[in-house]
């Protein structure tokens, strides 16, 4: 009968390797001057091409921010308040598609309202000035 001998790795020139061995771990690399420069960089230019990217659509929100009236051409000249209605219904009314929020501010900014108190028969001013 042949007996063998337990299986180790060997190691150069035939030398085993203990099997307590511990292997390095993975240091992360480790940037030179002149590398955190190149990242900085880096970095500094995608910001800038995403601002490039997203410059436009910024713009159009900012304008429209100070546009004057979130209503329709199509809008009346002016708004006789029926019985029961609010400046809700009556933004949803003559700005249909519109945000009634919006809307809402506009008439009472507009007309001067210093709170939600509508009378039936009262006129409400829509159409702006200049348009």
């Amino acid at each position: 009968m042949i007996a063998f001998a337990p299986w180790t790795p060997a190691g150069p020139r035939g030398l085993t390797v203990p099997a307590t061995a511990q292997l390095p771990t993975a240091q992360p690399p480790r940037l030179t001057r002149r590398g955190r420069q190149v990242r900085a960089l880096l970095l500094a230019g995608v910001a800038a091409a995403v601002l490039v990217l997203l410059a436009p659509a910024v713009a159009r929100a900012v304008g429209n921010l100070g546009s004057g009236t979130p209503l329709p051409a199509s809008a009346p000249a002016s708004v006789v308040v029926r019985p029961g209605d609010s400046l809700w219904s009556i933004a949803t009314r003559i700005g249909p598609g519109h945000d009634p929020r919006a809307v809402v501010a506009y008439l009472s900014e507009h007309n001067h309202l210093h709170g939600a108190t509508l009378y039936a028969g009262q006129r409400l001013l829509v159409a702006q000035t200049a348009r």
